[in-house]
C-alpha cells in the first residue's frame, strides 16, 4: 500500500480458506530499509451449521437422534455426532458420552444412542468438530421409557343413582381414585407374570388381552409393589 500516514491503516484479506491458521507480519518499507512488526497469527471461521432435528424410536434404552449439516464444502470436518449425558450445564465432546460418524456429508443423518438407562431424562446437543474448533446445536431433552411404571390419573369420586329393577334405584357414591392412564401393554404384563402373552396379535407395545379374572388380581398384587 502506497502513500501511508502515521495514522492507522486498514487492510483486507480476501479469498482465504474457512477453517485455515494464517501468519502475518506487518512491514514498513522505507527507501531501501525494510521494519518488520512482530508475528501473529489467526483463524479463519467457518458457516458451517449444525441442527437437533428431533428424536425417534424412543425405547427403555435406546433412541434415535437426527442431525442435519449445512454448508461443509469447503471446511475440512473431522466429524459429526451428539453428545449426550445426566448434567445439562456440562454438555461438551470431552465430558459427555458422544455418538459420532466421520463419514460427514451435507444433509441429514440419524445417530443411533444405544444402551441407556431406562426412564432416565438425558441432555442432547448436536455437534460438528473440524480442524480448529468445535460448533453445537441447540439442546435437546430425551426421556427414556420406564417399562416398570404405570401411569396413573387421578378420578375424583363422587355420586350416581344406579338402576336395580322394576324402575328402582339407589345411590352409590364413590370416593376418588387413580386408574391407569393407558391400557396394561404386553411387556409390562410380562414383566411380572409367569403366563405368557397367547394374543391374536403380538407385540410389545400392544394392549393385553384374553387373559382370566384372577390373573388380573395377581397382576394387580404385583403391580401396587413394583409399579405404582
Amino acid at each position: 500500500m502506497n502513500n501511508v500516514s502515521e495514522d492507522r491503516v486498514e487492510l483486507e484479506l480476501a479469498d482465504l480458506l474457512n477453517v485455515t491458521k494464517y501468519y502475518i507480519t506487518p512491514y514498513i518499507k522505507k527507501g531501501d530499509e525494510v521494519y518488520y512488526d512482530i508475528q501473529k497469527s489467526f483463524f479463519t471461521t467457518t458457516m458451517i451449521s449444525v441442527e437437533s432435528m428431533g428424536l425417534s424410536d424412543i425405547s427403555d434404552s435406546s433412541a434415535v437422534c437426527k442431525i442435519k449439516v449445512s454448508n461443509i464444502e469447503t471446511t475440512r470436518v473431522i466429524s459429526a455426532g451428539v453428545v449426550y449425558g445426566l448434567d445439562q450445564n456440562n454438555l461438551d465432546i470431552d465430558s459427555s458420552n458422544i455418538v459420532d460418524s466421520t463419514n460427514i456429508y451435507e444433509g441429514e443423518f440419524d445417530l443411533n444412542l444405544i444402551n441407556l438407562d431406562m426412564g432416565t431424562v438425558y441432555y442432547i446437543k448436536s455437534f460438528v468438530k473440524y480442524e480448529n474448533d468445535i460448533v453445537y446445536g441447540e439442546q435437546m431433552t430425551l426421556t427414556t421409557l420406564n417399562p416398570y411404571k404405570i401411569d396413573m390419573i387421578d378420578v375424583e369420586g363422587g355420586e350416581f343413582e344406579m338402576f336395580i329393577e322394576n324402575d328402582m334405584t339407589r345411590t352409590v357414591k364413590l370416593s376418588s381414585f387413580k386408574i391407569g392412564k393407558f391400557e396394561i401393554t404386553q411387556k409390562q404384563w410380562e414383566l411380572l407374570m409367569v403366563s405368557k402373552v397367547s394374543d391374536t396379535y403380538k407385540g410389545e407395545n400392544f394392549p393385553i388381552t384374553r387373559i382370566s379374572w384372577n390373573d388380573i388380581l395377581g397382576y394387580i398384587g404385583s403391580a401396587e409393589k413394583v409399579f405404582i
